[in-house]
């Protein structure tokens, strides 16, 4: 499945680390949470997300993970694996980790390489989404979900975000809001 749904992109144009048009982004959840897997593709204009998968087995979201890294095209992709709700013994689940790959977490107590908080992510998806600058295939299964999770997450009045409202996990937003913004702050 995901080779099938990266065939239909073209190949990435460059191999920078930090401006390489396609990102993988993994939004790791504990033992009774979902981790989210999302194949984000940066074309200097949009970003367009044409995988996003979540299981609460992160065996297959890990096995995706190296399937996706076996494909010639995604060789210079960052893998972003976002530690926070885990820590760092999740990313035993990734050895040996790939030569991109970035750890990333909102925890200020964990050693990553990038850090980020959750008001940055929702400010750069609301940037891009006003913008007209983000897209996700309507047709994945996904889809409905991460539009249930975009609208369950917000900042009323300046306060700390609310989300996980009942029955709505946030894996697959932070999968994709972690790739936008790892890319946007990139590029600046």
């Amino acid at each position: 499945m995901c080779t099938t749904t990266t065939q239909t992109e073209p190949a990435p144009s460059t191999t920078c680390r930090l401006c390489a048009p396609w990102l993988v982004s993994v939004s790791l959840g504990r033992s009774h949470e979902d981790t989210a897997l999302a194949l984000v593709r940066n074309t200097g204009v949009l970003y367009r997300v044409p995988l996003l998968e979540r299981s609460t087995n992160n065996a297959v979201i890990v096995d995706m993970v190296r399937r996706l890294a076996r494909d010639t095209r995604l060789t210079a992709a960052p893998l972003l694996l976002d530690i926070t709700g885990t820590g760092a013994e999740a990313l035993s689940l990734f050895a040996p980790l790939p030569p991109h790959v970035v750890i990333a977490s909102a925890n200020p107590d964990h050693a990553c390489d990038w850090r980020f908080t959750a008001q940055q992510l929702v400010q750069t998806m609301d940037a891009l989404l006003a913008d007209r600058r983000f897209q996700i295939a309507k047709q994945l299964p996904q889809a409905r979900r991460f539009a249930l999770e975009l609208e369950s997450f917000a900042f009323p009045n300046g306060t700390p975000p609310l989300w996980r409202r009942p029955g709505i996990d946030d894996a697959s937003l932070f999968a994709v809001a972690t790739a936008l913004a790892f890319a946007e702050s990139s590029q600046a």
